[in-house]
Protein backbone atom coordinates (compact mmCIF):
# COMPACT_ATOMS: atom_id res chain seq x y z
CA UNK A 1 0.00 0.00 0.00
CA UNK A 2 1.00 3.43 -0.55
CA UNK A 3 1.51 6.35 1.80
CA UNK A 4 -1.91 8.07 0.66
CA UNK A 5 -4.04 5.14 1.07
CA UNK A 6 -2.77 3.94 4.16
CA UNK A 7 -3.59 8.03 4.93
CA UNK A 8 -7.17 7.14 3.75
CA UNK A 9 -7.94 3.78 5.23
CA UNK A 10 -6.42 5.62 8.86
CA UNK A 11 -8.86 9.11 8.16
CA UNK A 12 -11.87 6.55 7.18
CA UNK A 13 -11.66 4.46 10.16
CA UNK A 14 -11.06 7.40 12.42
CA UNK A 15 -14.21 9.31 10.73
CA UNK A 16 -15.95 5.39 11.00
CA UNK A 17 -14.81 5.36 14.61
CA UNK A 18 -15.41 8.51 16.54
CA UNK A 19 -17.53 10.78 14.42
CA UNK A 20 -20.79 8.64 16.00
CA UNK A 21 -19.38 8.83 19.15
CA UNK A 22 -18.56 13.05 18.80
CA UNK A 23 -22.45 13.00 17.77
CA UNK A 24 -23.89 11.30 20.99
CA UNK A 25 -21.51 13.18 23.25
CA UNK A 26 -22.89 16.46 21.37
CA UNK A 27 -26.19 14.81 21.80
CA UNK A 28 -25.71 14.63 25.70
CA UNK A 29 -23.93 18.08 26.17
CA UNK A 30 -27.02 19.74 24.52
CA UNK A 31 -29.53 17.56 26.66
CA UNK A 32 -27.78 18.46 29.71
CA UNK A 33 -27.67 21.94 29.04
CA UNK A 34 -30.87 22.02 28.52
CA UNK A 35 -31.56 20.34 31.86
CA UNK A 36 -29.28 22.69 33.45
CA UNK A 37 -31.34 26.12 32.02
CA UNK A 38 -34.42 24.51 33.11
CA UNK A 39 -32.96 24.16 36.48
CA UNK A 40 -31.48 27.41 36.59
CA UNK A 41 -34.88 29.26 35.19
CA UNK A 42 -36.45 27.54 38.12
CA UNK A 43 -33.93 28.30 40.56
CA UNK A 44 -33.95 31.77 39.31
CA UNK A 45 -37.78 32.01 40.31
CA UNK A 46 -37.44 30.63 43.66
CA UNK A 47 -35.59 33.31 44.46
CA UNK A 48 -37.42 35.83 42.91
CA UNK A 49 -40.37 34.26 44.61
CA UNK A 50 -38.50 34.46 48.09
CA UNK A 51 -36.99 37.53 47.41
CA UNK A 52 -40.80 39.12 47.11
CA UNK A 53 -41.90 37.31 50.24
CA UNK A 54 -38.64 38.85 52.23
CA UNK A 55 -39.74 42.17 50.98
CA UNK A 56 -43.06 41.92 52.18
CA UNK A 57 -40.87 40.94 55.34
CA UNK A 58 -39.39 44.03 55.47
CA UNK A 59 -42.14 46.22 54.92
CA UNK A 60 -43.65 44.91 58.10
CA UNK A 61 -40.93 45.17 59.87
CA UNK A 62 -40.07 48.24 59.18
CA UNK A 63 -44.05 49.51 59.77
CA UNK A 64 -43.29 47.67 63.26
CA UNK A 65 -40.27 49.90 64.07
CA UNK A 66 -41.96 52.89 63.09
CA UNK A 67 -44.39 52.30 65.49
CA UNK A 68 -42.40 51.65 68.17
CA UNK A 69 -39.88 54.79 67.48
CA UNK A 70 -43.07 56.50 67.09
CA UNK A 71 -44.38 55.28 70.88
CA UNK A 72 -40.85 55.65 72.71
CA UNK A 73 -40.68 59.52 70.71
CA UNK A 74 -44.32 60.22 72.56
CA UNK A 75 -43.47 58.57 75.60
CA UNK A 76 -40.14 61.00 76.06
CA UNK A 77 -42.32 64.04 74.87
CA UNK A 78 -44.74 62.98 77.78
CA UNK A 79 -41.64 62.77 80.37
CA UNK A 80 -40.47 65.68 79.42
CA UNK A 81 -43.94 67.30 79.98
CA UNK A 82 -44.21 65.75 83.22
CA UNK A 83 -41.20 66.95 83.86
CA UNK A 84 -41.78 70.03 83.22
CA UNK A 85 -45.46 70.41 85.05
CA UNK A 86 -43.13 69.00 88.61
CA UNK A 87 -40.95 71.88 87.85
CA UNK A 88 -43.67 74.80 87.71
CA UNK A 89 -45.96 72.73 90.57
CA UNK A 90 -42.86 73.05 92.72
CA UNK A 91 -41.90 76.98 91.32
CA UNK A 92 -45.71 77.49 92.28
CA UNK A 93 -45.96 76.41 95.91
Amino acid sequence: MKIEELTEAFRKAMVDTFIPEIRQLREEICGLRGEMQAQNAALRGEMQAQNAALREEMKEIKGALNVILHRLDVADRVAKLEGQMEYLLKKAS
